[in-house]
């Protein structure tokens, strides 16, 4: 009973649900889980002081949780809570430390209480990387494609294959003006260089512009192999 309680006890709280492991085809309302977060209320007012002074990132949700962020309004009227990361945040020695912290800076006659806020997250709030983390298998990993304007252009070896479709669509709804992902077929073989291209996600579209060096180029990706180096 004690060697599973540790076990729990260490398992990510801040993550997409595990339901989504495997995953080939995206399914975005799976993405949705209800997350609880550790936070302390303060008083607007401090908010600037306890950004500038207080070392807190470690402790913090940061910033890949969009919208959600490390300083939030609270419900009370000229109130501000600081949002802490649930899988860094577990120890009540942790907490102590933080209060510890904040008191140094805001005076060690404030009260600060431990609360809890509970917010849905749903596929907008995680990042790439949190994504691909949770939908492929243990160990697995992908992290490297190249962008030439609008596309985005993998190379996936035979054991990422079965998920290229589902990390193309990921990509079009996550990264900044992509609206087609592609990977290439066979080799460049012939004096053109041209590409066998299979789409993946997005529009069929393959005219595109890149700026390089000062110059802008307008060019058909799948009759023009684009290599910025």
């Amino acid at each position: 009973m004690l060697v599973l309680k540790r076990l729990f006890s260490k398992m990510a709280i801040l993550q997409p649900p595990e339901a989504v492991r495997g995953m080939t085809k995206l399914e975005k309302d799976a993405f949705q889980v209800s997350i609880v977060f550790p936070v302390i209320e303060i008083d607007a007012r401090d908010s600037g002081v306890v950004n500038r002074r207080v070392r807190l990132e470690p402790f913090l949700i940061g910033y890949k949780l969009k919208p959600l962020k490390n300083l939030m309004d609270s419900e009370t009227i000229d109130k501000k809570y600081l949002v802490f990361h649930p899988d860094k945040v577990r120890e009540e020695e942790t907490k102590q430390k933080i209060v510890e912290m904040i008191k140094k800076e805001l005076g060690e006659e404030k009260s600060f209480n431990w609360s809890t806020l509970s917010k849905d997250l749903t596929f907008d709030n995680w990042d790439t990387k949190s994504i691909f983390k949770a939908v492929l298998p243990e160990g697995m990993e992908f992290s490297s494609y190249t962008q030439t304007g609008h596309i985005i252009h993998c190379n996936f070896n035979d054991e990422i294959l079965p998920f290229r479709h589902v990390i193309a669509e990921v990509l079009v709804n996550k990264v900044n003006n992509c609206k087609t992902v592609v990977q290439k077929g066979n080799i460049i073989t012939n004096v053109y260089r041209n590409l066998d291209l299979e789409l993946l996600a997005g529009e069929e579209n393959y005219i595109t512009e890149v700026k390089e060096a000062g110059l802008r180029f307008q060019m058909d990706f799948s009759k023009v192999y684009w290599n910025s180096r």
